[in-house]
Order: C-alpha cells, then structure tokens, then sequence
C-alpha cells in the first residue's frame, strides 16, 4: 500500500481467456477440444501441427490436415495474458519453471516462427477470421462479441468446458479468498468450471487519509457508490452479462458488500447511498 494506505484488489469481473480458433474441418455446431496438456503443448512448441496424435485422439470426428499451427496474441503485457501464464503455470510444472507467469511475457522461441504478435484483441480476432489454421488468444468478452469459434478447455475435473458466462463465472465459486481478493482462480475445482480465468479488478483504497470534510472524500464516496451500483443493481448486472462479462459479485456479493461499506475516509465510515435501479 502506498505511504500506508490500505488497499484491497476490488473484483469487477470474471475474466476468461479463450483460444480462439479458425479450423475450416471443424462441422457445424461442433466444438473443438483440448485437454491442459494440449494447450501447454501447442504454446510451447511440442506440439506445432493439427495433425498432431494428441490433437486427433480428442476429436475423432474432425479430419485434421498435416498443417502448422499458427499462433496469435497480443504484444507486451496484458491481464490476460498473465492469466493464460498463469493457467499453464498450473497445468504444467515444466511450464511453471521454464516461463511462469511475468508482466512481460516470454514465449517459447519454438513457436516464434509461428507467432503473430499484434496491437490489440480485435486484431488478433481479425487475424484468425483471416487466416485459416490459426488460434488466437483473446478474452472471452471479444470472442463473443465477433463471434468466432472458440476452443472447450479441459478443467481440473477432465471436463472438457466451452467458455461461457456461467463457465466462467464458475471459476469464482468456492475460492477461498483473502482479505484483499488477490488469491488466483486459474484452474478451478469446481466441476463446471472454464479453467482459464482470473479476476478483473480496481485498485480501491480502503482507508483515504484525508480530511473528512474534503472533496477528495466526495469523490471516494461517488466511486464507492458507483461500484455499488455495479455490484448489486440489476441493470449493471444485465449490461455486463449482455457485453459478455461475468459478474464477479455473482460469486462474492457479501465479501465484497462487506468492503465497500466499510471504506473510510478521514477516519471516517463514508457510508455510502444505498443502490436504486
């Protein structure tokens, strides 16, 4: 915490990370499915064609030509690229010790020749369109908003799970969180569960040292009041459902409840207006 200002990691939203996938043999309303070894496979480098034996035995009624697999993501450091780090870390100890989870990533140098690193998530999604027998990694919120195929992901149970508002949201059940929200739910125990997913969060100061008079103090209080809304309103939920994010409050409401009425201000409770709408 910064010149001792307590803070806590304040959960918005649950976000998952999809592989997002052009494979013209893939049939109508068929899913294509990669155990945890795959996805560290192909990201790694071992494992850099579609016709590849692991690929196969998973989707038995796909043909899978003999061609490479093409890679794309986004440059330089992302959340959501530390959460994919972050679910391989924990899929693959060789992952773990080779790589790991940084703010900078590092990708294997076994699949540099067949890594496309671009600007943004929309890019890469137009990348994929464009290009068949790619994968691109983006979150789930683009993937759903353009449409695109996307990969089921085996979880923690063997079940292979489609990405989805309720699988990913799953993910946040059952974690045992600390005080400041920062534990990981990458690969999840819980049965329904998307393994890849993480938490997006603001940073939230739980105790503002100034005076309680000053309009600092407003506007601590608006900002908690607005998280508020967005926790608990009914029309917050809907918006964020409907632009395909995972409410995080869906699996936290009395925790996270809890810390926003209790932030301070000026040694003060800042006790905020209840939510309407």
């Amino acid at each position: 915490a910064a010149a001792g200002m307590p803070l806590a990691l304040f959960p918005v939203f649950v976000t998952g990370v999809t592989l997002a996938v052009n494979l013209p043999q893939i049939p109508v309303g068929a899913t294509l499915q990669w155990s945890q070894e795959v996805v560290v496979g192909v990201l790694n480098g071992s494992i850099g064609s579609w016709a590849h034996s692991a690929i196969r035995k998973l989707n038995p009624f796909i043909f899978f030509p003999s061609r490479p697999i093409t890679i794309a993501t986004i440059q330089g450091s992302s959340g959501v690229t530390w959460i994919l780090q972050s679910a391989l870390s924990s899929f693959s100890p060789s992952w773990a010790a080779a790589y790991g989870a940084t703010p900078e990533p590092t990708w294997p140098s076994a699949i540099s020749t067949r890594l496309a690193l671009l600007s943004t998530y929309a890019k890469v999604v137009q990348y994929v369109q464009a290009t068949p027998y790619s994968i691109g990694v983006v979150p789930y919120t683009t993937a759903y908003l353009f449409g695109v195929d996307v990969i089921a992901v085996a979880n923690q149970a063997g079940t292979m799970i489609v990405p989805s508002l309720e699988s990913i949201g799953a993910s946040a059940r059952g974690t045992s969180f600390d005080a400041r929200f920062t534990s990981a739910i990458v690969n999840s125990a819980q049965a329904q569960a998307y393994p890849i997913a993480g938490l997006s969060s603001v940073v939230l100061p739980l105790a503002q040292p100034f005076a309680s008079s000053s309009l600092t103090c407003d506007r601590a209080r608006a900002a908690v009041e607005f998280l508020l809304w967005a926790a608990n309103s009914s029309q917050a939920l809907s918006l964020a459902r409907t632009n395909g994010y995972a409410p995080a409050f869906d699996s936290l409401p009395a925790r996270t409840y809890a810390v926003l009425t209790s932030v301070s201000c000026g040694g003060a409770v800042l006790h905020p207006r209840p939510v309407v709408g």
